[in-house]
């Protein structure tokens, strides 16, 4: 039976050169898919994107400036080492997008096409809005393919956390 007292922190933490990266890999490679991260500014949600871009086998991750920070023991922790097999680099989301002219760029909105319905294909960009402000204006320009999600439960839920979204968006 798992011990719920157990602290969450268990007094080790690896310590670890920060990766330099003074620049970006461009244009993407063929048949891969990237995240674009637009102002996820809560640790929790950065790392659990990160883990979740990892378990879906997407290493490419491009955070706007003001996203939160990396090295954030709460971004690493929600990581679980996910941090370790992904590249996450802080960039203008403007330069990932127009150096891979050949890529879709998707975005979640109240109106599109529906998630489930969308038949993706095997490269693109996924954007990923703040759970408060979703993408923002300047960020929308972007954005080339809309979905949405459809409420598949007519409950009193007003919001769909942005990991949740990550999770739906990678799943189909």
């Amino acid at each position: 039976m798992p011990n719920h007292n157990a602290p969450t922190n268990y007094g080790r933490s690896p310590i670890l050169p920060t990766p330099q990266t003074s620049s970006y890999q461009l244009p993407l490679k063929a048949q891969t898919w990237a995240l674009l991260l637009d102002g996820i500014n809560d640790p929790g949600n950065l790392g659990t994107i990160i883990r979740t871009a990892d378990w879906f086998g997407v290493k490419n991750i491009y955070a706007s400036s003001d996203c939160a920070d990396l090295y954030n023991p709460k971004t690493v922790q929600a990581t679980m080492g996910s941090i370790f097999r992904t590249q996450v680099i802080y960039a203008p989301l403007k330069d990932i997008v127009l150096e891979n002219p050949h890529l879709p760029v998707y975005g979640a909105f109240l109106s599109g096409t529906n998630i489930f319905e969308e038949n993706f294909p095997t490269s693109g960009l996924m954007t990923i809005g703040s759970e408060a402000h979703g993408i923002r204006l300047e960020t929308q320009p972007l954005v080339t393919k809309t979905v949405y999600y459809p409420r598949l439960w007519q409950g009193r839920i007003v919001k769909c956390n942005c990991r949740i979204r990550n999770i739906i968006s990678h799943n189909y």
